[in-house]
């Protein structure tokens, strides 16, 4: 488990230090000790990046890599913007084909907190999906 940890964390540290062209795909091997049996099965995982589209960006999975709904893990890589704005994510549908993230941004006025959805190209998206044991 330790490993896996460590491993979630080279992958989340290098899924923000880098821009992905492209899906990656790859696996992670499960143990599963008894008293008896030692047991190693892969739990499939995908990183992506896509900048920011007005309605949501939508990540698709290769057919049939996730038998159930993957865990998720986004995170947004933003240029300079004001200190009074911050943007958030929604995960709008996660499924074992495809996971949708709406981006908003939250600015503070004088007369209170305003959310809007992200401009269109204002951000890259960064998904981390994990196969569920």
């Amino acid at each position: 488990m330790n490993y896996i940890i460590k491993f979630l964390t080279l992958i989340i540290v290098l899924q923000s230090s880098f821009s992905c062209k492209a899906q990656i795909v790859g696996s992670i091997l499960q143990n599963i000790i008894t008293s008896t049996t030692e047991t190693r099965t892969p739990l499939y995982v995908v990183i992506d990046s896509q900048l920011y589209t007005t309605g949501g960006v939508t990540f698709t999975y290769p057919v049939g890599l996730f038998p159930l709904p993957p865990a998720v893990q986004v995170s947004l890589l933003t240029g300079s913007h004001p200190m009074d704005e911050t943007y958030t994510v929604e995960i709008q549908s996660n499924s074992a084909v495809s996971t949708t993230v709406m981006v908003c941004l939250v600015s503070t006025t004088m007369s209170g907190v305003v959310v809007n959805e992200a401009p269109n190209l204002s951000v890259t998206v960064n998904l981390l999906a994990i196969q569920q044991p």
